[in-house]
């Protein structure tokens, strides 16, 4: 028995959770429920995610700015549509000058971007904003 999708909407509003009981096709139910169950970025969003923290941390290694060489990237998440990329960096010396390294990572983000662009094949290259996390946590 095929249902539209109004009808559909209309039964989700007068239950809680649809099942095989109320006259769904199981196929319906199983992409509804694995709709549910996504959470975070889909798998290309995160290869392209591992790729970039691949390029950005290879990147700051060899950056000419020696303070950008002990950087780690601990993390980078996507926004939603992986236009933009938000990129944690730590350094692991108790005096380090934050304000200062975000500045010089400000500065050098068209660099990175660029060197983004050269390794990871895409149509357009994400923007990168960095944040600093400490102690390299997530």
């Amino acid at each position: 028995m095929a249902i539209d999708q109004r009808t559909l909407a209309r039964m989700r509003e007068l239950c809680d959770e649809l099942c095989p009981e109320d006259g769904v096709d199981d196929k319906v139910l199983r992409k509804q429920r694995s709709r549910e169950d996504h959470d975070g970025p889909d798998q290309r969003t995160r290869r392209l995610c591992g790729q970039v923290r691949k390029v950005v941390e290879a990147a700051l290694a060899s950056a000419d700015d020696e303070r950008l060489w002990g950087l780690a990237v601990t993390v980078v998440e996507p926004a939603p549509d992986a236009s933009c990329l938000r990129v944690g960096v730590w350094l692991p010396e108790p005096e380090a000058d934050v304000p200062g390294i975000l500045a010089r990572l400000q500065a050098a983000k068209g660099w990175l971007r660029s060197e983004v662009a050269r390794v990871v094949v895409r149509k357009r290259t994400p923007e990168l904003t960095f944040v600093w996390r400490d102690g390299g946590a997530t």
